[in-house]
């Protein structure tokens, strides 16, 4: 398991130099897709053998390890809907995070281009707004509360500050980086063309 770990800290470093670079919003390098991709395929191939990593078993650092990768698997939504179903048995039995399933969850719902439950994924209007699409923000802020992450509002208002904090804060052109999305999701299988 330590190559899960290991896996998922590389990512996560490719991913600091990415947004530190001020190329959050240009898309990102083939290389880390490459890695994201081979990583997704390695976890499938470790959750198909022994499930999914629980904590009591591997331990908190394995099973988020396990989670950022399964977050991360955008480029293949039959694999990260699998992991879905794998994190939501491993949180009703107590094993995992349920943030960690909230996240899954909004994250499959963001690139199918639905409204999220906790609005945990953020959009850009074109009007330079950044905004969560969310069914309800009541809904929205009170399960976030519950599993201990802040209001849609404060998320917001820390990403803005974030992002003031590095090169490239939002994208140049929001109408373009909207409509690169959309032709993403729909080459990844999110979408239907």
């Amino acid at each position: 398991m330590e190559e899960l770990v290991s896996r998922s800290e590389k990512e996560k470093y490719i991913w600091r130099e990415i947004v530190e670079s001020g190329k959050r919003y240009e898309g990102a390098e083939s290389k880390f897709k490459e890695l994201r991709s081979d990583n997704s395929k390695y976890l499938f191939g470790i959750v198909n053998e022994i499930g999914w990593p629980e904590i009591s078993k591997y331990g908190e650092e394995v099973n988020e390890a396990a989670y950022r990768i399964a977050r991360a698997s955008i480029e293949h939504p039959k694999e990260m809907k699998y992991f879905l179903g794998k994190v939501s048995e491993s949180v009703e039995s107590g094993e995992s995070n349920p943030a960690h399933l909230a996240a899954l969850e909004d994250c499959i719902r963001y690139y199918e281009g639905k409204s999220q439950i906790c609005g945990l994924f953020l959009e850009w209007k074109v009007s330079g707004e950044l905004y969560a699409n969310i069914e309800s923000m009541d809904i929205a802020n009170a399960t976030r509360k519950k599993l201990g992450l802040p209001s849609v509002q404060e998320a917001i208002k820390a990403h803005l500050e974030e992002l003031n904090t590095n090169p490239g804060s939002k994208p140049k052109d929001i109408q373009s980086h909207n409509e690169m999305h959309r032709n993403w999701a729909k080459r990844a299988g999110w979408l239907c063309a």
